[in-house]
């Protein structure tokens, strides 16, 4: 599947989906609930989605006001902020 959300696609295996935020992207909290959504349909259906590079500009900016990042597990850190959470 082709995903576009800035200004380059990715095409990755049937199976997952890459997506694309651009820093300058608008964003709010309901288009963070979107991608949460996708997220949990694709872990249901043993499918993956992966975002191409860490969160940032108005997306970070909305994930801090949210108060996303201090609720995050490890999945979470990994998909939003491309971190490895070590216990």
């Amino acid at each position: 599947m082709r995903v576009l959300l800035g200004s380059r696609s990715i095409s990755p295996s049937p199976n997952s989906i890459v997506i694309d935020i651009p820093e300058h992207a608008e964003a709010d909290l309901s288009f963070i609930q979107l991608i949460e959504s996708a997220r949990r349909q694709a872990k249901a259906q043993s499918k993956s989605i992966t975002h191409s590079s860490p969160a940032k500009g108005n997306v970070l900016k909305v994930l801090e006001r949210a108060g996303f990042l201090d609720a995050f597990n490890s999945d979470d850190a990994k998909f939003w902020l491309h971190k490895e959470v070590t216990p």
